[in-house]
């Protein structure tokens, strides 16, 4: 039988690396091993999770000690962050917002989504110049707009994709951009 994380699993992980920081890893598998709990609740106090050392030992007895190792926190999303994650097409540009320099990852889910480009999202029809694959100076037209994760891209074709991509694709020339990709 397969443990699914729970939301209050994720913000219990969350609390606990939150307040221990870069070793958070190394604290908790000690915390396991000793069948200790330090502060049941968490010491961050806008962060607290009611029963959070009982969460994490059932993570323990549920996955194993040695599932913590392979774990990527910042690639959990809890529930209400996988709604506000989903993917959304557009074929007139929605509203946005600048993405500020200083942009922490917990505050990008607004109900309006953050641009990443130096200029303003371009209007369908307009030939832009983007990276895919890491390879700049590829044309692409741009045919409608996404949102996702808090942030808003653009839907396009490209001109003359590259190989490796077209292959992937299977010959659709269709990618999605968001505004630090296009030049």
């Amino acid at each position: 039988m397969t443990y699914h994380l729970t939301d209050e699993d994720i913000l219990a992980l969350r609390s606990y690396a939150d307040e221990f920081g870069k070793h958070w890893k190394q604290e908790l598998l000690e915390d396991w091993m000793k069948a200790r709990t330090r502060q049941d609740w968490g010491a961050i106090k806008d962060k607290r999770i009611p029963g959070r050392g009982n969460i994490l030992h059932n993570l323990r007895n549920q996955l194993g000690p040695t599932w913590l190792d392979k774990l990527r926190l910042k690639r959990l999303m809890t529930g209400e962050e996988m709604s506000k994650a989903e993917l959304a097409y557009y074929d007139a540009c929605p509203a946005w917002q600048a993405m500020p320099a200083d942009l922490k990852d917990k505050d990008r889910y607004t109900d309006v989504p953050y641009w990443s480009g130096k200029a303003n999202p371009p209007e369908v029809g307009t030939m832009v110049i983007c990276n895919v694959y890491n390879k700049g100076g590829n044309g692409a037209w741009v045919t409608g707009y996404f949102t996702q994760s808090g942030y808003l891209g653009v839907t396009a074709d490209l001109v003359s994709p590259p190989k490796d991509f077209a292959e992937r694709q299977d010959g659709d020339p269709r990618v999605h951009l968001f505004g630090a990709e296009i030049d």
